[in-house]
């Protein structure tokens, strides 16, 4: 059975996603990193990173992997996300919220309409980013009526916490896209798409003659957003996705990678 890398504690949006369309043995860690490093160990076969969120943007810290490790992009999910708020108490006694620090932007107008100010906190007692179902974890063992976690449905419910708001989201329809990660390319389907990351030159035109290659062969673009090289200040990424399988598309790609500065191919994958 292939073991797969997933965020953890059990219970997070990641372990639900990947237990949605995955099957295999499940190992949990606590950081997008951590999962990076046990599929590029051999730990784990595969793993499942989120990517971007409909309502927050992409989450740095996979694209920053993406950069640094050689594994290829194999699938996407689209995994709807309903973020409930659980505690102990009721509503009007919560003075603290504990969750994942991307899970606060995609709450922040329903936290501050509900509840009065209450205290935010994204970190561990151990001083490591909270997961969602970490969060959870920490409220139930507090047991304290002030202190509430927001989290999935499915992990509060299986820590015996009561739910509070049933969906705090501040977009009715709330959507994470993962990435499954591999050491070995996908095979192709024939309804795929490509990731790749690049950064061109800081001269007038330049994006413009890259978007350009894409627009002249009819490919369309799914995604493109830029991200700080961390190289040198001011100086940018971008990551790219298009529809079709780089199989069918190998002078193009000769052509963007002729014209970038930076270039390397994530991986063609079956569209989510």
């Amino acid at each position: 059975m292939a073991r797969i890398a997933v965020l953890g504690p059990e219970g997070t949006f990641t372990d639900e996603a990947a237990r949605r369309y995955l099957k295999g043995d499940f190992h949990y860690y606590d950081s997008v990193t951590l999962i990076f490093e046990a599929v590029n160990s051999g730990e784990c076969e595969r793993g499942v990173v989120p990517i971007e969120n409909s309502i927050d943007g992409s989450v740095g810290e996979t694209i920053e992997c993406l950069k640094n490790y050689d594994l290829y992009i194999v699938g996407e999910i689209y995994h709807q996300i309903r973020h409930v708020l659980a505690g102990t108490g009721n509503i009007e006694d919560i003075r603290t919220v504990m969750t994942h620090h991307k899970v606060i932007g995609q709450c922040r107008q329903k936290i501050s309409k509900l509840l009065k100010s209450p205290k935010i906190v994204t970190k561990s007692p151990s001083g490591s980013d909270l997961s969602t179902a970490g969060a959870i974890e920490v409220v139930a063992r507090k047991r304290d009526p002030s202190v509430a976690a927001v989290g999935s449905k499915s992990a509060a419910e299986r820590c015996g916490l009561k739910i509070l708001i049933p969906d705090l989201s501040d977009m009715e329809d709330n959507e994470t896209r993962f990435f499954i990660i591999s050491r070995q390319e996908a095979k192709r389907t024939g309804r795929d798409k490509t990731s790749i990351l690049v950064a061109v030159k800081d001269e007038a035109g330049a994006l413009y003659r890259l978007l350009g290659i894409f627009a002249k062969a009819g490919i369309n673009l799914t995604k493109i957003e830029s991200r700080p090289s961390k190289d040198r200040k001011w100086e940018y990424m971008f990551l790219i996705d298009f529809e079709g399988h780089k199989d069918d598309v190998g002078d193009i790609l000769k052509q963007v990678k002729d014209s970038t500065t930076y270039y390397k191919l994530l991986g063609s994958y079956p569209r989510g």
